[in-house]
C-alpha cells in the first residue's frame, strides 16, 4: 500500500473530534442525562456535566469539517466525469464495505448483550440502508455515506463561485438551517411567542445541517491558508481571540442548557444548536496552529489514523462498562474513565488491526 501524505495539523483536528465523540456518549451512557438526574446534583456538579456532553457534541462538527477541507478542494470536473467515479471508487465503496461488517458485527452484540434473537430481515434491512442499526454512533455512517454520493457535484459548483459569495449563501443557510430550530425550540418549551415557528426554507441538496458543516470546513481552509501569511503577532492576537470566543460560546451553550434543565425541560443541544458550528470552526483554525507536539507527536498521528476504527468501535467499550460498572464509583468523573478507558482499548485494538494487510481495510487504516 502507498503511504499517504499526512498533514499534522489535521491529525490533530481529528485526534481532538475522535476523543469528543467518545466523550459524548460516555457521558450519555455512564450517567442518567435528564432534567430529573441532573437537577438532583450541586450546581457545580451540574455545570460540569452538561460540559463534558457539550464537549463531547463537538466532535461530529468537526469530522465533518475536515470532509469539506480534504475533498472539497479537489477538482473532479476532468476526465468526463472520471475523477467522480474513482473518488466513488477509493472514498464511497470501501466505506461502505467495511460498514457491512460493522453491522454484523453489532447484531452479533445486541444478540450476545440484549439477548436478542437474531433476524436474517432485520440485518438486511440495515445491510441496504433501510433500516437503523442498533448502536449510538451508527446514524453517522448513512450520513457520509449520502454525503460522499453528492460531494463531487457540490464540489464542481462551489468551484464556479468565490468564496466570497459562498460565505454570504453559508452564512444565510445558517441562519435558517441553525439559528431558526433554535428559536422554534425555546418557541415550543419556554416562551411562546404565540406564532409557529418554524423554517419555510429547506436545504436538502445541500445535506442540511451537516452539509453546511462540510462547507465550513472548506471555508475554514481557505480561512487557515489566509491566517498562514499574516505577521506571527497578528496571528497570535488573531488565535488569542478565537479562543476567547470559542470559550465564551462554550460557556453560554453549558448555561443555555442548564436553564431548561433546571426548568424540567430536557435540554441536550443537537448538532443544529446555533452555536455548535460556530464553535467547531474557532476550535479547527486554533487547533490547525498547532504544527509539533514533540513527544506525543507520533501518538497523536496514530490516534487520527485510528480514529475511523475507534468511531466503530468504542460503543463495544462503553455498553458493558455501564453495565458492569460498579455503582459506587463517584459518577461525576465516570464519563472521564469510561473515555479514557474506552479510547486507550480501542487504539490498541486498532493497531493490531492496521498492521494486518488482510484486515486494516475494516477500520480504512491508511
Amino acid at each position: 500500500m502507498t503511504s499517504v501524505k499526512r498533514i499534522f495539523q489535521l491529525d490533530v483536528i481529528r485526534s481532538f473530534a475522535i476523543i469528543c465523540v467518545v466523550f459524548n456518549h460516555a457521558t450519555e451512557y455512564s450517567t442518567h442525562y435528564n432534567s430529573s438526574y441532573l437537577n438532583n446534583m450541586p450546581l457545580l456538579h451540574r455545570l460540569i456535566e452538561i460540559s463534558f456532553f457539550t464537549f463531547g457534541r463537538l466532535g461530529v462538527p468537526l469530522f465533518l469539517m475536515l470532509t469539506g477541507y480534504l475533498l472539497l478542494d479537489r477538482d473532479f470536473s476532468g476526465d468526463n466525469g472520471k475523477g467522480v467515479l474513482q473518488f466513488y471508487r477509493k472514498n464511497l465503496l470501501p466505506l461502505i464495505i467495511a460498514w457491512q461488517f460493522w453491522i454484523l458485527l453489532y447484531e452479533v452484540f445486541d444478540c450476545i448483550f440484549y439477548q436478542h434473537t437474531f433476524s436474517v430481515f432485520g440485518y438486511l434491512a440495515r445491510a441496504l440502508l433501510i433500516a437503523p442499526v442498533n448502536m449510538a454512533q451508527a446514524w453517522y455512517i448513512p450520513m457520509i455515506i449520502g454525503i460522499y454520493v453528492l460531494l463531487p457535484f457540490v464540489s464542481i459548483g462551489i468551484h464556479s463561485v468565490s468564496n466570497k459569495a459562498l460565505s454570504i449563501i453559508t452564512t444565510a443557510a445558517y441562519c435558517y438551517v441553525f439559528i431558526v430550530p433554535t428559536i422554534q425550540y425555546l418557541d415550543e418549551n419556554i416562551f411562546s411567542f404565540n406564532t409557529e415557528i418554524i423554517s419555510q426554507v429547506s436545504f436538502p441538496f445541500s445535506g442540511g445541517i451537516y452539509g453546511i458543516y462540510v462547507v465550513l470546513g472548506f471555508l475554514a481552509k481557505s480561512l487557515s491558508l489566509k491566517l498562514s501569511t499574516y505577521s506571527s503577532r497578528r496571528e497570535a492576537v488573531i488565535t488569542i481571540l478565537l479562543v476567547i470566543f470559542a470559550v465564551s460560546a462554550f460557556i453560554g451553550t453549558v448555561l443555555y442548557q442548564n436553564f431548561l434543565f433546571s426548568r424540567g425541560v430536557e435540554g441536550p443541544i443537537w448538532y443544529s444548536f446555533f452555536t455548535l458550528p460556530l464553535v467547531a470552526v474557532c476550535i479547527f483554525l486554533v487547533l490547525y496552529r498547532v504544527v509539533k507536539l514533540g513527544v506525543f507527536s507520533s501518538l497523536v498521528t496514530n490516534l487520527s489514523r485510528y480514529s475511523f476504527g475507534i468511531f466503530l468501535m468504542h460503543m463495544l467499550i462503553i455498553l458493558p462498562l455501564e453495565k458492569h460498572f460498579p455503582s459506587t464509583f463517584n459518577r461525576l468523573w465516570t464519563p472521564v474513565l469510561f473515555s479514557a478507558i474506552t479510547i486507550v482499548v480501542c487504539y490498541f485494538v486498532c493497531a493490531i488491526l492496521a498492521r494486518s494487510q488482510k484486515l486494516r481495510w475494516l477500520i480504512l487504516a491508511k
